[in-house]
């Protein structure tokens, strides 16, 4: 699990503890400020049983190298069909 400042990436990849039917992968925080920092630390603490391992290591294993190149390159490949085909009109 994580902790992490409720902005960017993070909340692209990471599913917070009031994400509804999904497990949860994160403690969000809304400001970088200390007491928000523990006061997210605390909230984990207390969430702690919470988080699957299982579901951490799926959620994980979405992101890893292998997927997010054939992702990458479906997704380049699409683009540039899209390209030729509009080209060849």
């Amino acid at each position: 699990p994580t902790i992490a400042l409720a902005r960017g990436g993070a909340l692209e990849t990471m599913v917070g503890l009031d994400a509804g039917d999904e497990p949860p992968t994160a403690v969000f925080f809304a400001e970088p400020t200390v007491e928000a920092l523990a006061a997210a630390i605390t909230t984990f603490e207390a969430a702690a049983g919470r988080f699957d391992p299982h579901a951490l290591r799926a959620r994980a294993a979405e992101f890893d190298r292998p997927r997010f190149a054939r992702r990458l390159r479906e997704y380049v490949d699409g683009r540039w069909s899209g390209f030729v085909a509009r080209r060849a009109c």
